[in-house]
C-alpha cells in the first residue's frame, strides 16, 4: 500500500478548522518505503539502522527527497508550514555502506520564505 504525505496548512479560527486564505496543496510526497525505495540497502546495515532511528525521531513522517533520492527528509517540520522544505534530513552514501549517514540541518532563509512566513502570522 503506497502512502503519501500531503503538505497543506490548516489554521484554527473560532474553534473550527478552516483552510488558510492562501491554501493550496503545496506539495505531496510518497512516504518512505525502505525496501522499495532502496532495494540495494541490506536491512542489517548501519545505514538501515540510521533510517529507522531517523523515522523514530521524526514520528514516522519521513520521505525520500524528490530533489535528491539519497536524502531522507522529515516532512513534519518546515520553516514555512505549507512548503516541502525540511529543516533536517539524512543523506545516504551507497559507496560507504558501513559508515553512518550524514545528518544535515537545512534552513531556507531566503527573503521570499521569510516574507511568506510573516504573511502567515499576520
Amino acid at each position: 500500500m503506497l502512502l503519501r504525505f500531503e503538505i497543506t496548512l490548516l489554521v484554527l479560527y473560532e474553534s473550527t478548522f478552516t483552510r488558510h486564505p492562501g491554501y493550496q496543496c503545496a506539495a505531496s510526497v510518497d512516504k518512505l518505503d525502505v525496501a522499495g525505495d532502496y532495494p540495494w540497502l541490506p536491512p542489517d546495515t548501519i545505514k538501515a539502522r540510521d533510517i529507522e532511528r531517523f523515522r523514530r525521531f521524526s514520528d514516522g513522517f519521513i520521505a525520500r527527497n524528490p530533489d535528491n533520492h539519497l536524502m531522507i527528509m522529515d516532512v513534519g517540520y518546515s520553516l514555512v508550514p505549507s512548503q516541502l522544505s525540511p529543516l533536517w534530513l539524512i543523506r545516504l552514501k551507497p559507496d560507504q555502506p558501513w559508515q553512518h549517514s550524514d545528518y544535515l540541518n537545512t534552513r531556507d532563509q531566503t527573503s521570499r520564505s521569510r516574507q511568506r512566513f510573516l504573511e502567515m502570522l499576520f
